[in-house]
């Protein structure tokens, strides 16, 4: 987004329309020391808004760690490439991309047996995954990005999201408030 994209955040915050949510923070294992603590910063602002009617219920998972194919556990690959390909239908269905934040690579098979190539899914460090509170049906994925590939391509970030829904739910002359004390994005 640009600078002046920032200045204001979304009118309305992607899921907004499904409020409560019950919103689920997927974080990569291998964090660094700077990334904890961007994380423990988001997941503040999440259980800030967790006391708003915006907001039902937070929970922190992390996805399975992503290791080479003779080391990493077939039950983790399953999972990591299943959850993707749901939060992947989402975008489809409302006309958006995961990428560039969600990578899928090829992976070759070993020279040295007869491992096939195979594909692996790279994910982002934190991923927001909006759910309805009442049916837990998926409405909406953070990060994300519309006109992916064009030059009109937009990327809204966990920040992006989160500076949107504290704007949706505070008062309306505090709003410059909130804008004005989000942290960098991620």
């Amino acid at each position: 987004m640009t600078d002046e994209d920032q200045q204001s955040p979304l009118a309305n915050p992607i899921g907004a329309d499904a409020a409560p949510l019950e919103v689920e923070c997927l974080v990569r294992p291998d964090l660094s020391p700077v990334s904890q603590r961007r994380i423990d910063a988001i997941y503040s602002r999440l259980q800030t808004l967790e006391e708003t009617m915006f907001v039902e219920d937070v929970t922190i998972n992390e996805w399975p760690p992503h290791r080479p194919a003779p080391v990493e556990e077939e039950a983790d690959r399953e999972f990591r490439e299943a959850r993707v390909a749901e939060l992947e239908q989402w975008a489809d269905e409302h006309g958006c991309s995961l990428k560039p934040a969600f990578r899928r690579q090829p992976i070759p098979g070993s020279l040295l047996d007869a491992e096939e190539s195979r594909e692996a899914v790279r994910v982002p460090v934190v991923t927001l995954a909006l759910s309805t509170a009442d049916d837990k049906e998926l409405s909406g994925v953070v990060p994300y990005t519309v006109d992916y590939g064009t030059e009109d391509a937009e990327t809204y970030t966990v920040d992006d999201w989160l500076s949107a829904a504290e704007a949706a739910t505070v008062p309306e002359g505090a709003q410059e408030l909130v804008v004005e004390t989000a942290p960098e994005s991620v």
